[in-house]
């Protein structure tokens, strides 16, 4: 026991000072570092931002866990072990970090260091940060904090995200106002990447498929609920026509295997990337899941949320943002009611009450976020871009 707390003090001890050597080293002017969930794989905004700085001169590093470093990477990215000297020393001297999520183990960002917050989500019906603060903890919420004053800069693509990330993300500088880089999949819906994607699920490419996305609950993060997918598939082919299956995505915070699988159901989790499916499916279920946001980013199609537990939700402390009965989904809370919404499916009136939804809250997303941010990090590079005029619109620039 004392033999343990030995070593781990003197480990603490060697990153300690191993941090502090390595913050007065030069800032590398072309390093881009970035962060996908404090180490997970190459995925999220971080992805596509990566992906169109790929023929750049810009040296990409991504921060990975030891499980991670194991998986697959482009060429041009070079992964490194975020609990590593390798992956401080980038930390402490890269030009740019860009991520996905608030406190990032080690970072305090040093001058001449510019920190872009893509976040992850579009919109939320759960609460967040400062707004679910008596969930978070102190611990967390300190380093929130700490997180928001270095920021330099968060992008969103709806009025409505950019005034969030203001009252409720202790964050008082600029919004950039463009595209979610994760969504270009979705927006734009390439047919070769949907045979790709359900070939690689083992999806016969004539069918629909229906995906069943449901998020996490903070008290029982292995409760699922309890969809009838057999009802749902035979309800869908009657209102729609062809062939459906059922593709299955759990949170990543939901343990695997709490939602059992049955005839005509696919575990999509082999897919990396979660766009990548919503991208190839014609038809949502979810419950709470800022998912339905994303997916209606795209050519609007039917969302359907089945939320059996909506009384313990509305009454927790992760209170939606928005009044159920003001969102254009289908609320259900029952098989019956959610078969019967999917049955009496009016897809024009559907798709009208989609796009005004989205017009009303000011969503803007043209499928070429990524591009505009890549452009933006190369100019900070490069020195061109005046950090205090971010609110200049790289998609005007692009346009230009």
């Amino acid at each position: 026991m004392l033999a343990n707390t030995i070593v781990s003090l003197a480990l603490k001890t060697v990153k300690y000072v191993s941090l502090s050597m390595m913050r007065r080293l030069p800032v590398a002017d072309k390093t881009v570092v970035f962060n996908n969930f404090n180490g997970r794989g190459f995925g999220d905004n971080p992805k596509y931002i990566a992906a169109e700085l790929a023929d750049s001169d810009l040296k990409l590093v991504w921060l990975s866990s030891e499980e991670t470093m194991r998986s697959e990477f482009p060429s041009y990215v070079v992964p490194v072990r975020m609990d590593r000297p390798r992956g401080w020393y980038h930390l402490c001297t890269a030009r740019v970090l860009v991520s996905n999520v608030r406190n990032l183990p080690d970072y305090r960002k040093r001058k001449g260091q510019f920190y872009l917050q893509t976040w992850h989500g579009v919109m939320w019906f759960k609460r967040v940060e400062k707004d679910a603060e008596p969930l978070l903890g102190r611990e967390y919420v300190e380093r929130a904090k700490l997180d928001g004053k270095m920021c330099d800069l968060f992008i969103a693509n709806n009025a409505s995200d950019e005034e969030l990330f203001h009252t409720s993300f202790w964050y008082d500088g600029p919004v950039m106002r463009c595209g979610t880089p994760r969504l270009a999949p979705v927006v734009r819906r390439d047919p070769a990447q949907r045979e790709r994607v359900l070939k690689a699920l083992g999806v016969p490419t004539h069918c629909k498929t229906v995906l069943f996305a449901p998020t996490f609950r903070d008290q029982n993060t292995s409760y699922v609920p309890p969809l009838d997918t057999t009802r749902l598939i035979d309800a869908l082919q009657d209102a729609f026509c062809g062939e459906f299956v059922c593709l299955l995505r759990l949170h990543p915070n939901v343990p695997a295997g709490s939602f059992p699988l049955a005839e005509r159901v696919v575990d999509a989790s082999s897919i990396g990337d979660i766009q990548e499916v919503l991208a190839v499916a014609d038809v949502l279920v979810t419950d709470y899941s800022s998912i339905c946001f994303d997916y209606v980013m795209g050519v609007p199609r039917p969302v359907y949320m089945f939320i059996p537990d909506m009384d313990d939700y509305l009454s927790s402390a992760r209170k939606p943002y928005h009044d159920l009965s003001e969102c254009p989904f289908s609320i259900t809370q029952t098989m019956d009611e959610l078969c019967e919404a999917v049955r009496s499916t009016n897809l024009e009136e559907l798709q009208r009450r989609y796009r005004g939804f989205l017009a009303e809250y000011g969503f803007e997303d043209d499928g070429n976020g990524a591009q505009d941010v890549a452009a933006l990090l190369v100019d900070v590079c490069e020195g061109r871009e005046d950090i205090d005029q971010l609110s200049v619109s790289y998609k005007e620039k692009r346009e230009r």
